[in-house]
């Protein structure tokens, strides 16, 4: 799916920035007589240009992370990401206001974006799913109050 999704980026105008390795650890899925499934891959994008920090001072964040994934009867989404992850992808840059996720899921980046004061856009196929999402963010955000809008179609 990673050539698709860098493809999907590009089509929709954004500028691909490169992928993040995620190494899962030792809790990740095993495959008999072939290899693990320990690291998942975090597309990068930007609708625009990265800006350029011209005092030096720029931060240098680390090519990939490891971050134990999340333990099977824990989750709310067969893909779940931990959040401690989601907080690191999004703390990065201070200037990034409003985060974009694709494929939302059980709603992991819109809990860390909320906790780390940004604005979410999260899209999500299931209905399922969506209103997991709705219910965790509206969980983590007890001192503010959120707008949920359905997309066209009803989804």
């Amino acid at each position: 799916m990673l050539p698709c999704v860098i493809d999907a980026c590009q089509i929709g105008g954004w500028v691909y920035r490169g992928i993040v390795p995620w190494n899962k650890g030792d809790g990740s899925r095993p495959v008999r007589g072939w290899f693990r499934r320990q690291c998942e891959y975090i597309v990068t994008a930007s609708a625009g240009p990265l800006p350029q920090e011209p005092d030096g001072e720029s931060i240098f964040a680390m090519g990939f992370f490891t971050i134990p994934t999340i333990q099977s009867a824990a989750r709310c989404h067969l893909t779940e990401k931990p959040e401690s992850l989601t907080d690191l992808m999004i703390g990065i840059k201070s200037e990034w206001k409003t985060i974009l996720d694709p494929f939302m899921g059980s709603g992991t980046t819109g809990v860390s974006s909320l906790r780390l004061g940004r604005k979410f856009i999260g899209i999500e196929l299931s209905r399922e799913y969506f209103d997991i999402a709705c219910k965790r963010i509206e969980a983590a955000s007890k001192a503010q109050p959120l707008l949920f809008e359905e997309g066209v179609n009803g989804g």
